[in-house]
């Protein structure tokens, strides 16, 4: 690991030894100096090879492959049942996106109509 030398006024060292005793101050000076570079990790590398990856191109073909597996599950819930809903659509989308290990899914739940909507779906919302 590199050293750097580094200047900070007497007062600032004082109040600090008197405030925070034991305080790693090269501890403190790297996440200072990390938040400060603003990185934004775009660029993954292997850590086997060295290869360098595309974060977009990565997140855009799982993207895809979660979008064309969501079109094929609701193409096959249309198919079945010409009367398919938008809440059995949800569902569709969520287990799919179950499948793919995405954590959202434990957070969000699928919107459902309300009860007095469920007992008479046929009713019309009041414009």
């Amino acid at each position: 690991m590199a050293r750097m030398n580094v200047s900070v006024p007497d007062e600032l060292v004082a109040l600090v030894r008197e405030q925070l005793p034991g305080l790693n101050v090269s501890g403190v000076l790297q996440e200072g100096l990390r938040a400060r570079l603003g990185c934004n990790h775009a660029v993954l590398a292997c850590t086997r090879c060295g290869g360098r990856l595309d974060h977009w191109h990565l997140v855009d073909a799982a993207l895809g492959r979660f979008y064309a597996d969501v079109l094929w599950e609701i193409g096959e819930l249309v198919r079945r049942m010409p009367a398919a809903t938008a809440e059995g659509a949800c569902r569709v989308v969520k287990r799919v996106a179950a499948d793919k290990n995405i954590t959202e899914v434990a957070h969000q739940p699928v919107p459902r109509p309300s009860r007095a909507r469920r007992r008479h779906p046929i009713v019309e919302d009041a414009a």
